[in-house]
């Protein structure tokens, strides 16, 4: 678990930036054009991302899709570095990374995370939109269906104020310990919750209906209520967040 997530925040920065110079990086570069992570041509290394990888920086669009395979990084995965990227996991694809993905880690590059049906991200940190001195990147979720699991779930987690974060849980869920929204960006952070819902290991209610009385956090893209209920029967001792529609609109 992760006590302080300015902390954690600060320690990624580092850790990034210390690997890229000196870990085993592998980057996307989409040179055969297939769009596939599993296409050994299609990063610098001219092989598929593996458990000894200590990160991989995705920097060009569409980027890479995880199609029906399991995938696994040692470390980083960088969504959005110097351009922007988007990083698709569907049909039943997984991606399981030790430390953290970052989706827009540089100055005004948007980094995308779409997933679908039947498929899985297993991370310790997710950070969507990050940003430091001087800069601030743009970072955006889908979830349409699977799951997502991490310990750290910070939208627009940053020191800049031009960060941006966003997340759309059409359906799937989101499990996690800490769920954080920064009060720091010029632009408020999003979360629209539609046939999906975030489950939090702990007891956060009253954090997140201030969210949601602020409406960083809104149900059927602000034509729903947001339902925010502790120690369920389905989810004992956990924070659970889900969205009813309220419009026939």
């Amino acid at each position: 678990m992760i006590p302080n997530g300015l902390f954690a925040h600060s320690v990624l920065i580092v850790l990034v930036f210390c690997f890229d110079a000196a870990g085993q990086w592998n980057n996307w570069t989409d040179a055969t054009g297939t769009h596939r992570w599993n296409d050994p041509g299609n990063w610098t290394a001219k092989q598929v991302p593996t458990a000894d990888t200590d990160g991989v920086a995705l920097g060009s669009f569409p980027g890479p899709i995880i199609s029906g395979t399991a995938e696994m990084v040692k470390a980083f995965v960088s969504i959005g570095t110097v351009k922007d990227s988007q990083l698709t996991i569907s049909q039943g694809g997984s991606l399981h990374v030790k430390t953290a993905v970052a989706l827009g880690c540089t100055d005004k590059v948007t980094g995308t995370l779409v997933m679908g049906e039947g498929t899985s991200l297993t991370v310790d940190q997710i950070y969507i939109g990050t940003g430091g001195k001087g800069f601030g990147g743009k970072g955006h979720v889908l979830l349409d269906g699977g799951t997502i699991n991490c310990t750290y779930f910070a939208v627009a987690r940053g020191g800049d104020l031009q960060a941006e974060g966003s997340a759309l849980l059409k359906s799937g869920t989101l499990n996690c310990w800490d769920f954080s929204m920064s009060r720091d960006c010029i632009i408020p952070p999003r979360v629209d919750i539609w046939g999906g819902k975030i489950v939090q290991s702990r007891d956060d209610v009253k954090r997140v209906r201030d969210w949601v009385h602020s409406r960083w956090i809104v149900g059927y893209g602000g034509k729903g209520e947001v339902i925010v209920e502790f120690d369920t029967d389905e989810h004992p001792d956990c924070t659970v967040i889900t969205a009813i529609k309220t419009s026939a609109d």
